[in-house]
């Protein structure tokens, strides 16, 4: 009740919605929570983040074309961003894998390998790069980017999470468990984690 009275009477209102829709999914009341992080993107129209915070809340929840169009929307705003353009690639390699799309597969690869050919690593970009090395059965290239991913980010859930998945599927037992037991250490609400540790 506190924050729905103060979100209209501050500059800067995204932060205090997102901590709305967090206690409502809290609740239980996640079209609430939806509607909210919807909102957001509403407030700066020029401002990609909230569209890439929808793409990653559509994401979670299973709407994948949403997800997609989010972060499209986010990309459009600005071109340049790399968060964006790395959230469309892996939309893009998820949905093309999933379908046999060949043509997004290598759209998402190109835009991936553009962000790393930009300059600075980017430990996203890495584990983007990743996850299309292990769903072409390239392992180890997948674990020598996961390793170099958590060299730049060691705070990262998920890039332990598909660290621990590609040495599980390599064989390599007891270091998937550390990799996985460390993710959950980060997220302990990442329940593919639990489930493959």
């Amino acid at each position: 009740a506190y924050l729905e009275r103060v979100i209209p009477t501050v500059e800067q209102p995204v932060p205090l919605i997102y901590l709305l829709a967090r206690l409502h999914v809290a609740q239980g009341n996640s079209d609430k929570a939806d509607a909210l992080i919807a909102e957001a993107t509403e407030i700066d129209p020029t401002d990609p983040v909230p569209y890439l915070t929808l793409s990653g809340h559509l994401g979670r929840q299973g709407d994948v074309p949403g997800a997609l169009a989010a972060a499209e929307k986010a990309l459009e705003i600005d071109p340049n961003l790399q968060d964006a353009k790395l959230r469309v690639a892996e939309i893009l390699v998820d949905v093309g894998y999933r379908d046999g799309d060949e043509e997004k597969v290598q759209r998402g690869q190109q835009m991936v390998k553009e962000v790393l050919e930009a300059g600075t690593p980017s430990a996203s970009a890495l584990m983007v790069m990743a996850k299309i090395d292990l769903a072409q059965q390239r392992v180890d290239e997948a674990i020598e980017g996961l390793r170099a991913a958590i060299e730049i980010d060691p705070s990262s859930p998920q890039a332990h999470f598909v660290l621990g998945t590609a040495l599980s599927v390599k064989g390599e037992g007891p270091a998937a468990r550390t990799e996985l037991a460390r993710a959950l250490e980060i997220d302990p609400g990442m329940l593919e984690a639990r489930r493959v540790l």
